[in-house]
């Protein structure tokens, strides 16, 4: 069982939902066939940005089933199982089924698994003088009961990332799943990312002597892990474990740190300019802002307006 870790979930999941969805954007089949366990061929990649409010879902495709059904698939990559999950599955569907006019099937994956006593709901009801008006149901995927195919892991970057936290895994594997996050056919992005998420997963699942020590002895995974912005994460869990960090000084400091890794990653040239820029942020919510847009960021001109929007 995962113990609880004691620290602002938020933060948690806003450093941690961008890589997410990059690796989705890389790996989509990988992470399609983790979901819905049959394939389906994307037809499109549709805008995750849904009408009232610019709401934007973690992932928003139109598929085809072997049947030749087609739906359009929504996507929600949650850390922890979050309370009242079927409201905010109920605020997505209608919406998305507005804009695209196709039926939809929503699906959760939650990565970390939660106290025996955690509720997981799968469906929204809403009921009015006793009858039900409106019923929304959605597909739960818990990560911690799969098992890995271990087979197919060379092959898909985001299912790499996330095997530390599968059903069966010792932590003995680790060392050797890093090492072929290395070595694998992807950018160097796609290397860091998949490291440091690993390295976070681990510790998180086995404690961070584990990961430390798988460290020590692969030197250049420390290069790549202090790379991402997931690595003061990961150096949280294990130096932290069990503990809340609250001050608000080392938060903007985190934040910060992980704002310049992406943008050092991403756009070197114009790290000098805006790192200067970043020094005289204090909000930490402006700078949880500025991090989620980086991490979608894919050039230098989204890498600029990134940050210049959230400042004055």
């Amino acid at each position: 069982m995962v113990k609880e870790l004691k620290r602002p979930k938020k933060r948690e999941r806003t450093l941690i939902d961008p890589v997410l969805k990059v690796l989705f954007s890389q790996d989509r089949e990988g992470l399609l066939g983790l979901l819905l366990g049959a394939p389906v061929s994307i037809l499109q990649v549709l805008d995750p940005v849904l009408p009232a409010g610019e709401q934007s879902s973690d992932g928003v495709l139109l598929v085809k089933d072997d049947a030749d059904e087609e739906f359009v698939l929504h996507v929600e990559f949650m850390t922890r199982v979050a309370r009242k999950m079927g409201d905010r599955i109920f605020g997505y569907v209608p919406r998305i089924y507005k804009k695209y006019g196709k039926s939809v099937r929503s699906v959760v994956l939650y990565l970390m698994e939660p106290s025996s006593k955690t509720q997981i709901e799968s469906e929204f009801k809403m009921i009015v003088q006793g009858r039900e008006v409106a019923v929304i149901r959605y597909d739960v995927v818990r990560l911690w009961e799969v098992e890995p195919d271990r087979t197919r892991l060379a092959e898909h970057p985001a299912l790499l990332a996330l095997a530390p936290l599968m059903k069966g895994v010792e932590a003995s594997e680790l060392e050797g799943w890093a090492q072929l996050a290395t070595k694998g056919p992807w950018d160097e992005r796609t290397k860091v990312d998949v490291v440091a998420l690993q390295a976070l997963f681990g510790g998180q699942r086995f404690n961070q002597d584990v990961v430390s020590s798988i460290v020590r002895r692969l030197g250049m995974l420390k290069d790549i892990i202090e790379e991402s912005p997931l690595y003061e994460l990961a150096r949280a869990y294990g130096e932290a474990r069990g503990e809340a960090r609250g001050e608000a000084k080392g938060r903007q400091e985190g934040l910060r740190t992980a704002c310049l890794a992406l943008i050092k990653a991403k756009a070197p040239r114009l790290a000098p300019d805006l790192a200067g820029r970043l020094g005289g942020v204090t909000d930490v919510a402006q700078l949880e802002k500025i991090l989620v847009d980086l991490g979608v960021a894919h050039d230098d001109k989204a890498i600029q307006s990134a940050v210049s929007r959230h400042l004055p």
